[in-house]
């Protein structure tokens, strides 16, 4: 070939390549695919090179020609298209470039053993489960046709195969990726161990949020999905060899810290992780664990982060190799953790499940050693506490504690004097000495020859000048812990000297160790003499100068520690001392601006409480409600958020403050704002109730509607919030040691809440005349604005919920309630039975009251009697309820004439039309019959053939009738005996199918004070065991099953919905149908013609005002199709010019109405531009725009009714439109 030949060809490619990439600019995918039809191999190669950067856009334009490209079969670019198909199978920003891959795949795969696998991953693209669900158990018979690597013409190359489990792990219904994450854990380890980042990858994002987890909740399946999954990671890993193991966990961590960081999902993942056992591999394990410690530092719930972080140490502990370093590599590790935040109780839980069992022979002959290799370690550390724990933690394990401990003894002994400032190595070994548990170790001269050692070596070590930095760490890990183990010892004369020496010297540093000491003596003993206090005082009233230290970051710290331990030191002067309130009250307020330390605002927050329980003035306690409300801004996004929230409250809650008049109004408002808060952050609920309990003597009229609303506390639990509060629940019940503030267990916080503030509410109406009526008026007014709210009627909803827990609040505390109040209560009960809406979980309730009413007023209960008729006109379902009061008022009085009454009043109702009340009726009779005496049966002897009438054995009358007579409700409460909390408020709510969060954990009813209530305690573990047919029908679960049939016959035709299809616009030139909607007054017709219009390509929808998309009914048609229509707004008036216009266009304008010349729509050949005008739904097209029209079209009918609805009307007329111009174009 000659030079000039070969630089056309060049110069041809690059020309054609330069076209390809103008095309794919433009978006002319016709274009593109034209080119790629006459490219040669090397261009086509060029070609497929684009795909490799381009963006979501240019990939739709070039994905259609990639199809072209397949189907010329070249050989050399098989491996380069199934590599770009392989990777945009799954695309998942655009179903347009999945499908696309799927076709050209198609192209390539013409097997038959490929049939199943494009059905399947056909129907992966539908969305809707009832689509999806017939054929997901053909991934069964794919995976048994599946090899590693082979293909031939009965087996799936995995390298295919994994792309389904892909796509159903990332399916837009969770069903689908519950299933599918399921089904991971069965593939065969042989195929996974060649490929398995991919299916990881997809399925830790599948567990990446909390969606998959509702569902595996909802189905109880949760529990065995998290052993399944640790199965499954060691089982993969155990598939190859050491090196494979390594290599996966390493891909395993890697992967976990780039799709899994949500709270819940990185506490299940590490849950997981204690059913897989891998094998020690790794040398250093620091570097794997680091992103995910980190990941999960940033968790925001203490309780999870705890359990989380201890779990994910003890699986890298697993893999790290047993040997000294590695063990104290993890000590190392946990000492960089946030001691003041959580660090302390991971660190005990940690190394309190260590396996330290499983350590290697070469350490166990190193055990002779311990001590030498803990100090090794701990020198060039900053933190020794942890090596210290982890150290005599193994020496606990294998019998090595007496040595260890005697090796304390030893490194005090070898310091003869103290005038050596190198306290290194004693400072090591003393750090163990703190976290010593057993005093038995130093028995008789050793203990006492400790003692004097260790006061030695404090007094020389701290109140000596030895010009060290002030280590705060050290000082609170090591020598703060010491003075508090220090016992026996008259410590006064070692705080008039720190004061002393603290006085005397100008160097900060100094003087923050020296008052560090104090406030710790300070705290630990109590007799102090005037001579000590003048020394503080003095010390208290010095000016600070921290300036010479050139260190900034170091200036600050010991700024805020001598702050820090001044407001100790006041808070304990204050005590026993008169002061002068307003210059420390200054101090506080300004302290709180400034200083920004956690621990330094604890501290003046602390003291300022302090202050205003001493003098309480209400300025400032005012001033105190605005600056500490603005430090809980300052800590909303941190642990230290709720903390302040109490404090707030605290100020609120004071006696001086709700006894101030001004005050106590801001105090008011500034709560129901927590309150109002509390719906969103139900830790906020906790410190509320409690705070309302703290102050209950003094809480007036003005605050009773916030406890009220308090007693109904408890938002709709989203399913979010189901998957953490479970989450914290197994944390708590894994690890006995977590934080017990009641605000920290998520789990209970609402429960905990309602119960508290109920205790208050019952508190105050038992021991404050008059409270109990406020209470239940106010009830009432909460109660009818509930009854006002839209969603009262369905069960489960929250109006319903809230309503259900006024009701047991009204039950708890009825007894306190006047006369008055209660003939009100009375009418409130016998409404609510007479209402349709009112859910079971509410008549109960108010039956309940209405019974126990009626025990003790007779007259009432008389009374109540006689409006039978009332409410049977009223309701005649409440008949049942009225049946059910005097059947439980006449178990409770047992008296012939009330049994006589009963029979004689249920008897009619037997054969009652309405099948509920004669059931009722009937079941009432049996259940009185089996407990009155002969005499009354002999009576009433012609009620012993209905009462046992058993000739219908499968009818549903005996069947209900059954159910009845084993109620727990119905048959077997008795409303006094079983008037307890644990009724009321665990037991019936779960009886009558309400939510975990309704119910009050028996446990959390155990930490209160019974004699708060008017109800007794009582175990009512009897009537628990009881079933509920009648009432527990609330609740009713609803989820997506999946069918796994034993086998699966072959599947040709299966259902799918949208399938949009590209058009060959070039060929649509001069094909235009415009619709004209403009007479359309129903909002419901106009959004099914707009729906209409977008399917089937219309180029412009008219209407007389767009403001009508926005009308619900319209939006309920249209299916979100005017977010793609092109809409615009002619008025009617407006048409005559507008439809001029458009035969000014060129368009023939045709109307769809019944006219003396109209065209059978079977005979007309539309034109290719037209403009549609429909008519009006009552009056059609007006007489004065008939004119306007070229031709007129109806729909031929042989029905008798008058014509069809206009929106079916335009949707023929716009199918036969595009039948004719726009269906053969596709």
């Amino acid at each position: 070939m000659s030079r000039k030949h070969l630089e056309e060809r060049q110069g041809s490619k690059y020309d054609l390549l330069s076209r390809m990439k103008t095309a794919v600019e433009q978006k002319n995918s016709d274009l593109v695919t034209e080119i790629c039809k006459h490219c040669s191999e090397t261009e086509a190669l060029s070609f497929l090179r684009l795909f490799d950067n381009a963006i979501v856009d240019e990939m739709e334009t070039m994905v259609s020609a990639l199809f072209t490209i397949t189907r010329r079969a070249l050989p050399v670019l098989t491996d380069r298209i199934e590599k770009i198909i392989h990777r945009f199978i799954c695309y998942g920003q655009s179903q347009f470039v999945r499908k696309a891959a799927l076709c050209a795949l198609q192209e390539m795969k013409t097997g038959t053993v490929w049939k199943d696998y494009f059905i399947l991953m056909d129907v992966l693209q539908e969305s809707q489960f009832h689509l999806v669900e017939p054929v997901l158990p053909i991934f069964n018979r794919i995976l048994c046709r599946c090899e590693a690597t082979m293909e031939n013409d009965n087996s799936l190359p995995w390298f295919w195969v994994q792309l389904l489990f892909v796509r159903a792990l990332d399916h837009p219904n969770g069903w689908i990726r519950v299933w599918a994450a399921q089904k991971v854990f069965s593939i065969d380890a042989a195929l996974l161990k060649t490929d398995y980042s991919i299916i990881l990858s997809s399925l830790l994002a599948a567990l990446g949020s909390s969606n998959i987890y509702w569902r595996l909740i909802e189905d109880a399946k949760l529990n065995n999905f998290i052993q399944d999954f640790g199965s499954f990671l060691e089982r993969i890993a155990s598939a190859g060899s050491g090196d494979d193991e390594k290599n996966f966990f390493k891909t395993f961590v890697l992967l976990l810290s780039v799709h899994v960081s949500s709270s819940t999902s990185l506490f299940f993942v590490s849950c997981s992780l204690q059913f897989c056992t891998p094998a020690p591999i790794y040398s250093n394990c620091l570097t794997l664990c680091r992103p995910v410690l980190s990941a999960v530092a940033r968790m925001p719930y203490l309780p999870l982060r705890i359990c989380t972080t201890a779990n994910f140490l003890k699986f890298f502990f697993k893999l790290a190799d047993r040997n000294w370093h590695e063990a104290y590599c993890f000590a190392s590790l946990l000492s960089e953790l946030p001691e003041n935040k959580y660090g302390f109780l991971l660190q005990e839980f940690f190394y309190n499940t260590t396996f330290t069992e499983t350590l290697t022979k070469n350490m166990m002959e190193q055990l002779e050693d311990l001590q030498r290799s803990y100090v090794s370690c701990c020198f060039g550390r900053s933190n020794w506490l942890a090596h210290a724990i982890y150290t005599w933690k193994i020496a606990l394990d294998h019998g090595r504690a007496y040595k260890l401990a005697m090796g304390v003894l030893c490194s005090l002994s070898a310091v003869d004097s103290y005038s050596v400032h190198d306290f290194k190595t004693v400072d090591v070994m003393l750090q163990l000495y703190t976290v010593i548990l057993d005093d038995k170790l130093f028995e008789n001269e050793d203990s006492q020859y400790l003692k004097y050692g260790l006061v030695a070596y404090l007094d020389t070590r701290l109140f000596a000048d030895m010009n060290e930095v002030f280590d705060s760490k050290r000082f609170n890990n090591l020598h703060k812990k010491l003075l508090t183990m220090m016992h026996g010892m008259n410590f006064e004369q070692w705080l008039m000297r720190s004061m002393m020496l603290c006085n005397k010297t100008t160097s900060p540093s100094r003087r923050a160790e020296l008052s560090s000491v104090a406030v710790v003596l300070i705290s630990k003993y109590t007799n102090i003499s005037q001579m000590a206090w003048n020394a503080i005082l003095s010390f208290l009233l010095s000016e600070e100068n921290v300036s010479g230290i050139s260190n900034v970051s170091r200036m600050d710290m010991l700024g805020e520690t001598i702050a820090q331990n001044k407001s100790v030191l006041w808070r304990n002067f204050i005590a026993d001392h008169s002061f002068d309130s307003i210059s420390i009250f200054k101090l506080c307020i300004n302290s709180l601006k400034i200083f920004f330390s956690w621990d330094c605002r604890r501290a003046f927050l602390d003291l300022l409480l302090t202050v205003l329980r001493k003098v309480p003035i209400s300025w400032m306690i005012e001033q105190s409600i605005e600056v500490v409300l603005a430090v809980a801004n300052e800590e909303k996004k941190t642990l230290n958020y709720i903390s302040v929230i109490s404090d707030v409250l605290a100020i609120c809650t004071l006696e001086c403050t709700l006894r101030t008049q001004g005050v106590d109004k801001i105090a008011l408002e500034t709560v129901e704002k927590l309150c109002g808060e509390s719906e969103q952050n139900v830790q906020i609920a906790v410190v509320l109730s409690d705070a309302f309990y703290q102050a209950k003597e003094f809480l007036c009229i003005a605050w009773f509607p916030l406890l009220i609303k308090m007693c109904a506390f408890g938002p709709v639990c989203k399913k979010d919030t189901a998957v953490l509060n479970l989450a914290v629940q197994m944390a708590y019940a894994m690890e006995k040691s977590l934080p017990t503030a009641n605000y920290e267990k998520l789990h209970e916080c609402a429960q905990y809440s309602r119960l508290r503030a109920l205790q208050t509410v019952s508190w105050i109406s038992k021991n404050r005349c008059g409270s109990a009526d406020k209470f239940i008026q106010e009830t009432f007014v909460m109660m009818e604005t509930l009854d006002a709210s839209k969603n009262k009627s369905f069960g489960m909803s929250l109006a319903h919920r809230k309503k259900t827990r006024l009701s047991q609040l009204l039950l708890l505390i009825y007894s306190f309630a006047s006369r008055e109040i209660l003939e009100k209560l009375e009418l409130f009960c016998i409404k609510c039975l007479k209402e349709p809406v009112q859910q079971p979980s509410i008549r109960l309730l108010v039956s309940w009251i209405l019974v126990r009413l009626y025990c003790n007023n007779e007259d009432a209960f008389q009374k109540f009697i006689g409006i039978e008729k009332e409410l049977a006109a009223a309701r005649i379902g409440s008949i049942s309820s009225w049946i059910a009061i005097l059947l439980h008022v006449t178990k409770i009085n047992r008296t012939d004439a009330a049994f006589t009454q009963c029979f004689t009043l249920f008897h009619p109702w037997c054969t009652a039309q309405n099948f509920t009340v004669r059931c009722t009726s009937l079941a009432a009779l049996k259940l009185l019959w089996n407990i009155v005496g002969n005499k009354l049966r002999d009576q009433f002897h012609y009620l012993r053939c209905i009462i046992e009438f058993d000739a219908e054995k499968a009818g549903n009358t005996k069947r209900i009738i059954d159910r009845l007579c084993n109620d727990f409700y119905f048959a077997y409460l008795d409303e006094n005996v079983d008037y307890s909390l644990e009724t009321v408020l665990t037991i019936l709510p779960e009886k009558v199918g309400l939510t975990a969060q309704d119910a009050i954990m028996s446990h959390l009813l155990k930490c209160i004070s019974m004699d708060d209530f008017a109800c007794v305690h009582r175990d009512s573990d009897n009537l628990n065991q009881y079933p509920s047919f009648v009432f527990g029908q609330t609740q009713v679960q609803r989820h997506q099953q999946i069918r796994e049939p034993d086998g699966l016959s072959d599947i040709s035709v299966i259902q799918r919905k949208f399938n949009a299809v590209s058009v060959n616009r070039a060929l649509l030139e001069g094909v235009s149908l415009i619709v004209v909607a403009s007479l359309l007054d129903k909002a419901a017709n106009l959004g099914g013609i707009c729906r209409t219009c977008e399917v089937l390509g219309v180029e412009k929808l008219i209407v007389a005002d767009l403001a009508k998309i926005k009308d619900r009914d319209f939006m309920a048609l249209s299916l979100s199709s005017e977010n793609w229509m092109n809409l615009e707004e002619s008025r009617p008036e407006e048409l005559p010019n507008l439809l001029l216009s458009f035969r000014n266009s060129g368009y023939v304008i045709i109307g769809a109405e019944q006219t003396t010349n109209s065209t059978p729509l079977h005979k007309i050949r539309f034109p290719s531009k037209m403009v549609l005008l429909l008519g009006n739904e009552k009056e059609g097209i007006p007489m004065h725009l008939l004119g306007y029209l070229d031709k007129t079209v109806e729909v031929l009918q042989i029905g008798h009714t008058r014509s069809l609805n206009v929106h079916v009307t335009g949707a023929l007329l716009i199918y036969r439109f595009f039948e004719e111009f726009i269906a053969t174009k596709t």
